[in-house]
């Protein structure tokens, strides 16, 4: 008996070793970067704008606005409509699906007005798409070209 509790224990804890070992860090895609719902000040500066666009059956609309708010760039959606959807989250993108993207935030349908912090690190005003993406599913439900 006291042999199998000698070999019991060194498995269990190899066996959590392992398994917390296997979590990967959260990724671009994934994770939930802070500062949705944020106040733009009405002294802004609009970066670039354009118009949200349904895909793959979807329907939106809504006004997209890259703002530059007291030196922190924002992103703010005006007269906002959107299908329900799961796991929605709002990129900033290269292309129109998600390609070399900053994550801006999870998206919350039903409302009409959004705006959210955009994360620094990255040039935002060199990204020509916003995407409201299905990260579940990996489906783009919208896309705004910005100009």
């Amino acid at each position: 008996m006291k042999k199998m509790k000698n070999g019991l224990i060194p498995a269990c804890l190899l066996l959590v070793a392992l398994l917390l070992g296997g979590c990967e860090k959260e990724g671009e895609l994934t994770r939930n970067p802070p500062g949705r719902n944020v106040t733009v000040s009405t002294e802004a500066q609009l970066s670039k704008t354009g118009q949200l666009e349904g895909r793959n059956g979807y329907r939106a609309s809504g006004t997209a606005e890259l703002l530059l708010d007291e030196g922190v760039y924002k992103l703010r959606f005006t007269n906002l409509n959107v299908s329900n959807g799961p796991d929605l989250r709002v990129y900033l993108s290269r292309g129109t699906s998600p390609q070399d993207i900053i994550n801006v935030g999870r998206f919350s349908n039903g409302q009409t007005e959004l705006a959210y912090t955009v994360p620094e690190g990255r040039d935002p005003s060199t990204y020509p798409f916003v995407l409201v993406y299905c990260q579940a599913f990996s489906v783009t439900f919208a896309v705004a070209p910005l100009n």
